[in-house]
């Protein structure tokens, strides 16, 4: 069972001390293109297997569920794709980017290279759109397993409406014989 949650983060990605808001690490400046957008491809679209025997289901952490409710990933409907806030939650910062904290406590970042200043982090947009992508690709999934489950059941009923043996009377028989004109042999 989730625990309630709070609707949005007053500190989306975390604060200082926790991973996001580094600036060096996988998601560096290997991850990033020279205008410091997200190099897409650094994005995993790794699903993980939860029929694997490795998969052990378990609460994920408090900041993982904020951060995906943030991003807009059900932790109930979209359990399969609380990963993505995971991965956002590890990501580094594009080079040229920094965190600070003004001096009312609140986060922003910091872009050196424009002299951009934002309360909104610079990768929210690419995990948005990472899960608005993993979600149409999770629907389109369940869509078409439900098509084919429902073609199997129809198809189903009509082999099994036509296995059935058709109860008639002969006195049915002689009629449609008689109806057609065949000539029916006397017994």
């Amino acid at each position: 069972r989730l625990p309630a949650l709070k609707g949005v983060m007053s500190k989306p990605f975390g604060s200082k001390s926790r991973p996001f808001g580094n600036t060096k690490g996988p998601l560096g400046a290997e991850a990033s293109n020279q205008d410091g957008s997200l190099d897409q491809s650094s994005i995993s679209t790794h699903h993980h297997d939860q029929n694997s025997p490795s998969h052990q289901p378990s609460q994920p952490p408090p900041e993982v569920l904020d951060l995906a409710v943030y991003l807009g990933i059900d932790p109930r409907d979209d359990a399969d794709l609380l990963w993505i806030a995971e991965e956002c939650l590890a990501a580094e910062l594009p080079p040229g980017w920094s965190e600070h904290t003004s001096s009312r406590g609140d986060i922003y970042f910091y872009n050196a290279d424009t002299d951009e200043s934002t309360p909104k982090h610079p990768l929210e947009d690419q995990y948005r759109v990472l899960f608005e992508e993993e979600k149409r690709k999770k629907l389109k999934r369940e869509v078409t397993l439900a098509q084919a489950r429902r073609s199997s059941t129809q198809t189903s009923a009509v082999d099994d409406e036509n296995a059935k043996p058709i109860p008639i009377s002969i006195q049915e028989v002689l009629q449609m014989c008689e109806y057609l004109a065949v000539q029916v042999p006397p017994p």
